[in-house]
């Protein structure tokens, strides 16, 4: 077979591609191109494009990058259920507030302000939750529903709602204010107490 006939069944090597549009994949994106072709319609156009031509354009190249990216990244998980925050106490205090002519009884326990609802507002009865005004869910009929953020709150709620009493009296030792109304204990008996005398009656915390 002569020298020229041998040329005729050899394959040219592919020439550069310099031209912007025509993009040619490294070997990482088409080891993955070529993994993830099967059974999607359009890596699969991609991966006989990439092997018929030696390249693919620009938006082109961009979808196997994303694809390789949502690959790698960590897939988020659900949110964890909540603790079981007990509810019945702080529920049975605000309701004796209410029947003494409370109309929104209110209690900060900790870092947490505890108020209830408007009676107007589509969650009347409900006992809100926030932190530096921030909502974090709510208490009604006996349970604690978070918001997302209310979430990772719910075991230092559950230790304080295990003892209201116990929680706005160490409020107001830490704070020197009383954990009902928010004000500064000044009376000899409030500092004693830890908690306004008032509102303590009207909470049923004597």
């Amino acid at each position: 077979m002569s020298i020229h006939h041998l040329r005729s069944h050899v394959v040219p090597a592919p020439q550069p591609v310099t031209d912007p549009d025509r993009v040619v994949l490294s070997l990482e994106q088409s080891t993955w191109l070529r993994a993830h072709a099967r059974g999607n319609d359009f890596l699969s156009s991609l991966d006989r494009q990439w092997v018929a031509k030696g390249y693919l354009s620009p938006k082109q190249v961009a979808c196997v990058d994303r694809g390789m990216e949502e690959q790698d990244a960590p897939r988020s998980t659900p949110a964890p259920a909540p603790l079981t925050v007990p509810t019945a106490r702080i529920e049975e205090i605000f309701g004796y507030a209410k029947s003494r002519g409370i109309k929104q009884p209110q209690m900060r326990l900790g870092d947490y302000k505890l108020k209830t609802a408007s009676a107007f507002s589509a969650n009347a009865g409900a006992i809100y939750v926030t932190l530096q005004d921030t909502y974090l869910g709510k208490i009604v009929g006996g349970r604690w529903i978070p918001t997302v953020p209310g979430y990772r709150h719910a075991q230092p709620l559950a230790e304080l709602l295990a003892d209201p009493t116990l929680a706005a009296i160490a409020y107001g030792e830490r704070t020197g204010n009383c954990a009902i109304c928010g004000r500064l204990l000044t009376a000899e008996e409030s500092i004693n107490r830890t908690i306004g005398p008032i509102c303590a009656a009207n909470y049923g915390l004597l």
